[in-house]
């Protein structure tokens, strides 16, 4: 069994990272080759909503399909596979920091195959992989900050 903990300070109330990032709709804007995802009903996560997804790294497609557990408004979801090629579960968490975000993302998985039989490689790997994820929706959510607040600049300077 390896077990993945990565967590990032996203520069951005809680509330906003928690809509982005806990809304399975979003995932395909910052996680690394999923190729297909879809929540049997699309929008923001509830409990006992169904997920099922399809992500390709280093050549290998992995299909998954899971339920998210729980729900807590702005502080965390939680998932677990049903149906998978790896056996996983995990927690995307939420804490307020002022007024940015302490995101972690954790993942729990039982590798299997070749994955089985390199554990340390592939709990590197997987590291590696989410590390990149949580960077890409850092910098996804920042970005989206920066340019609001150019938006707001162009318009004031038209009005005036």
């Amino acid at each position: 069994m390896i077990s993945i903990h990565v967590s990032e300070i996203i520069e951005r109330p809680v509330g906003e990272v928690f809509a982005f990032a806990g809304c399975a709709d979003n995932d395909s804007l910052w996680r690394t080759g999923l190729s297909a995802r879809w929540p049997i009903v699309s929008g923001p996560p509830v409990a006992n909503m169904l997920i099922q997804e399809t992500v390709t790294y280093l050549g290998n497609r992995f299909t998954m399909q899971g339920v998210i557990e729980t729900v807590e408004a702005d502080a965390r979801v939680t998932f677990r596979s049903t149906r998978a090629t790896m056996p996983m579960w995990g927690q995307r968490l939420f804490e307020p920091v002022g007024n940015h975000t302490y995101f972690t993302y954790e993942l729990t998985l039982e590798p299997t195959g070749t994955y089985g039989l390199l554990p340390a490689q592939t709990a590197d790997l997987f590291t590696r992989l989410i590390r990149e994820d949580v960077g890409t929706l850092k910098q996804l959510l920042e970005s989206r900050n920066e340019t609001g607040h150019e938006q707001v600049a162009v318009m004031e300077l038209a009005m005036a």
